[in-house]
């Protein structure tokens, strides 16, 4: 799992565990795609930050 901002391993979840992860608040999920990628969509409740 991941501790202090760096993974040890890679995590592979589905988008229908992603939503249940996002909804009890024990992940956050940041989008780091620019404005003309939101465009073509979103997860709901990803937090985007431009980098």
């Amino acid at each position: 799992m991941c501790s202090h901002l760096s993974c040890v391993s890679d995590i592979v979840v589905t988008y229908e565990q992603l939503k249940e992860m996002m909804s009890t608040g024990s992940i956050q999920l940041f989008d780091v795609r620019e404005p003309k990628e939101l465009e073509a969509g979103f997860i709901p409740g990803a937090t985007n930050i431009l980098c």
